[in-house]
């Protein structure tokens, strides 16, 4: 009796552990993942991490939304001034040669122009480039050229505020648009 009570109880022992194994592995199979915090680039991180050397945008406009995304993070958010020097390098990817060549002092240009929106609380609400339809493409002294507009909505404290630009872009020998240049359109005031 005493060895058929032995084996009942190491029976019982052993189907126990059996389902306390199965019931931990269901455990283990069936809960809800763990949440993992992510980390979170901020929008001046998310550009600088955008490899636009060798994803270069194809077309005026996508060179222009690009440049302007920069600019709208330039002046909208808080940049150190480590973050705004690779900005504007990073801007100087879409300047056409010529036009780098003309602006030897871009960065400290850019830094004061972010300087004195910030003081005068402006920002760039927001931009509309022309439509594909409106590119004016055209021939000169053997460059291809593109011109195209882009009207900026700016906030100053709480009145909004429209200018239109117009943008001249050359292709280069690479085949890349670059901005050559720009001049505001005085006739178009919101």
């Amino acid at each position: 009796m005493a060895t058929s009570k032995r084996v009942t109880r190491t029976g019982l022992l052993l189907i126990a552990m059996a389902v306390a194994v199965v019931a931990y592995f269901y455990h283990l199979t069936n809960r809800a993942p763990v949440k993992t915090v992510e980390a979170v680039a901020t929008p001046v991180q998310e550009l600088l991490l955008k490899d636009y050397e060798s994803n270069y945008p194809q077309t005026p406009k996508e060179v222009l939304k690009a440049y302007n995304n920069i600019m709208q993070v330039c002046y909208n958010q808080q940049c150190s001034d480590e973050e705004l020097v690779e900005l504007a390098d990073l801007t100087l990817l879409f300047f056409d040669q010529e036009l780098a060549e003309a602006n030897p002092n871009y960065y400290d240009t850019l830094k004061n122009d972010v300087t004195t929106y910030r003081e005068n609380d402006c920002k760039i609400s927001s931009y509309s480039l022309s439509a594909a339809t409106d590119v004016d493409y055209y021939i000169k002294d053997n460059f291809s050229f593109a011109r195209l507009s882009c009207i900026y909505n700016i906030r100053i404290s709480t009145q909004v505020t429209s200018y239109k630009q117009i943008y001249l872009l050359r292709k280069d020998d690479d085949g890349h648009w670059k901005i050559y240049g720009w001049k505001r359109d005085q006739g178009y005031i919101q």
